[in-house]
């Protein structure tokens, strides 16, 4: 196979339980691992191609604070063990800060995706950190260096934690791919280099959360968290409409759910869901009830767009219509959404203009069950959907 640069070939030799267990780049470096009793890596040596021979073999031992695949410590030499190197989680469980046996310290600066795109060694007895020495870089969505242009400081990638280094997936591989779980995965080509051991845990057996590394990360290379987090989160929000401690802790379920996957306004619409459980959310139910085909909701994956004011739906009430004000909010917040039917990306609605042609992408209402089929005008049975699908329904 390729490297993860496309500079050279590399070969890898795997254990009978398909974990990598070598890999040469010739005439560069090769690497081998040995396991642990619950499969982790334990060791890694290390050696270098020097004068037409393998040569400088370090063997590093790796060691683990916890049943997580995450390291707590390495020590860098079996020779030397006092030459170690230690990560320090912060409040979010991510990687904060690298030490050493000696107290030397380098923060790790980490983006919203859980890359390490930055590192600055911070002295113990210095006022402010030693900026003269900070490293930085930048990925693509899969995981390749991108070139910075502009700028002082020196643009080099971590060697060891750097795409989704806050979760110690590392890439200090003979061929830069990273060890992501039980599997190696290749940023050159956006796979894993193993067939997946959970049967349907992506597309295919190879493919990294169904190609969309933007909103989904697969740590443990045995399943797509964005899909399953998905599901999560519209059960929580079905559930959240059971009043009492049960719809508050499953629109707590959604929320988190919805947080980890990045959707912020969706996280805010199950808070809201749980916030209604709390109090009764008796309007809530009563408009549940009215619903005669519940898994409308899941089928056309609607989310509650109406917030709660003082118990109630703002602008629904039973048996009657939304007011404009709740259909100009449910609107607005659809904008830069997909459209639920076509997938294009929906644009803010606009007034007719006579002779002037109208935007096919801007977002329009409609009902998830037509009302001559027994949907209602509940907040449940609503969605919002691009004017082109919106003018096809119709036709049809």
């Amino acid at each position: 196979m390729p490297t993860a640069d496309g500079s050279a070939v590399a070969s890898t030799g795997y254990f009978v339980n398909d974990l990598v267990a070598s890999q040469e780049v010739p005439g560069v470096e090769k690497a081998a691992w040995t396991l642990d009793p619950l499969q982790r890596f334990s060791t890694q040596s290390t050696s270098a191609w020097v004068n037409e021979a393998w040569a400088s073999s370090t063997e590093q031992v790796i060691h683990y604070d916890g049943d997580g695949d995450e390291p707590g410590w390495i020590v860098e030499d079996a020779t030397q063990p006092d030459k170690v190197t230690r990560w320090v989680e912060g409040a979010d469980g991510q990687v904060a800060v690298q030490t050493s046996a000696t107290g030397d310290q380098v923060l790790q600066l980490v983006n919203l995706h859980g890359d390490v795109v930055g590192t600055i060694p911070i002295d113990e007895d210095a006022p402010h950190p030693a900026w003269q020495d900070l490293r930085y870089t930048s990925y693509d969505e899969f995981g390749n260096p991108e070139a910075l242009t502009g700028g002082s400081a020196s643009q080099t990638p971590p060697a060891r934690y750097g795409w989704l280094g806050a979760a110690q997936r590392s890439a200090d591989t003979p061929a830069g791919v990273l060890l992501m779980g039980v599997r190696l995965y290749h940023p050159g080509i956006g796979r894993f280099l193993q067939v997946d051991p959970v049967a349907g845990g992506s597309a295919n057996a190879y493919d990294y959360c169904n190609a969309d590394p933007v909103n989904c990360t697969d740590l443990g290379g045995t399943i797509a968290w964005g899909r399953v987090l998905g599901a999560v989160a519209v059960f929580g929000e079905v559930a959240s409409m059971i009043p009492g401690p049960v719809g508050v802790a499953a629109g707590g379920i959604a929320a988190t759910a919805y947080l980890l996957k990045g959707d912020h306004k969706a996280a805010a619409w199950a808070a809201a869901g749980a916030a209604a459980a709390l109090v009764g959310a008796g309007a809530a139910v009563r408009v549940a009830r009215g619903i005669k085909r519940a898994n409308t909701l899941v089928e056309g994956g609607q989310r509650v767009k109406n917030t709660l004011q003082k118990g109630k739906f703002l602008g629904y009430r039973p048996s009657g219509k939304f007011t404009r004000a709740a259909d100009r909010q449910a609107r607005a917040a659809a904008v830069g959404r997909p459209c639920s039917v076509c997938g294009v990306k929906m644009e803010r609605s606009a007034r007719s203009v006579k002779g002037k042609p109208k935007n096919m992408r801007q977002v329009e209402q409609d009902h998830i069950q037509a009302r001559s089929r027994g949907g209602n005008n509940s907040p449940w049975n609503r969605r919002e959907i691009c004017a082109r699908c919106n003018n096809g329904k119709g036709a049809k």
